[in-house]
């Protein structure tokens, strides 16, 4: 990781996204955020003097441990750390199901942006 963080710096690029894992088998709300919270911290040790600041994206579907942005909010909430934001792909979105206004968080309270990297399905034969 220290290297694509100082990749990161060399290209200029501000932020790494970074992704939760598959869902722990009987794992609780708790255990998900203070797990994702350690990672996510001990990350950002490694890209603070880099520069480079962490997008946690959360992933729409129900086998992540991060399927909603409500969850993905609480965890980067209690990072509290200035490099530390929210990425929303808007493939995640759509599969997560989520209402628009889902993405209507208060100004000043997180970073924010959105992915709107195309995905491309082929047919598997």
């Amino acid at each position: 990781m220290r290297r694509a963080f100082g990749d990161c710096r060399k290209l200029g690029c501000p932020y790494i996204v970074v992704v939760p894992g598959k869902l722990p088998e009987n794992a609780t709300k708790e255990e998900i955020i203070d797990e994702s919270v350690r990672v996510l911290n001990e990350l950002a040790d490694i890209s603070e003097p880099h520069g480079v600041s962490l997008a946690f994206e959360f992933l729409g579907q129900t086998d992540c441990s991060d399927s909603t942005l409500d969850l993905c909010n609480e965890i980067v909430e209690k990072i509290d750390r200035k490099v530390s934001a929210n990425a929303c792909d808007t493939f995640h979105f759509y599969a997560g199901n989520l209402p628009f206004e889902a993405i209507d968080t208060p100004a000043g309270k997180l970073s924010f942006f959105i992915s709107t990297t195309p995905r491309i399905f082929r047919r598997m034969s």
